[in-house]
């Protein structure tokens, strides 16, 4: 499984482009930069008087969200090989599974 998910990262990452400033998922940046920007820029904001107006978007559970069938789609539409596609729907979604560990032991997999 890690060989295959190495194989898709590459093929991934090598049509997508990230804005500088994003530093989710990024070699080499930390939320800590981006906090230590919001500072800096409140602070100059502060020291002008005038106003500044921030948003902060938290995706933490948007890939929820998406339909699988827009995932699929998106994925050919940049070219990501079928057979590639194919192994993500049957090995990541399709028969996905999941065991919890507690205190009393690990759980039988169950489907996700």
């Amino acid at each position: 499984m890690k060989i295959f998910e190495s194989v898709i990262d590459v093929c991934l990452w090598s049509i997508i482009t990230i804005s500088p400033n994003q530093c989710r998922f990024v070699k080499g940046h930390v939320t800590t930069d981006v906090i230590h920007a919001v500072q800096l820029l409140t602070e100059k904001h502060r020291k002008k008087k005038s106003t500044v107006h921030m948003a902060f978007l938290d995706l933490v559970k948007t890939s929820d969200w998406v339909p699988y069938e827009f995932i699929w789609y998106s994925l050919h539409s940049y070219g990501i090989l079928e057979a590639y596609v194919h192994w993500m729907q049957q090995l990541l979604y399709n028969r996905a599974t999941s065991s919890a560990y507690c205190a009393t032991g690990v759980t039988e997999s169950f489907y996700i």
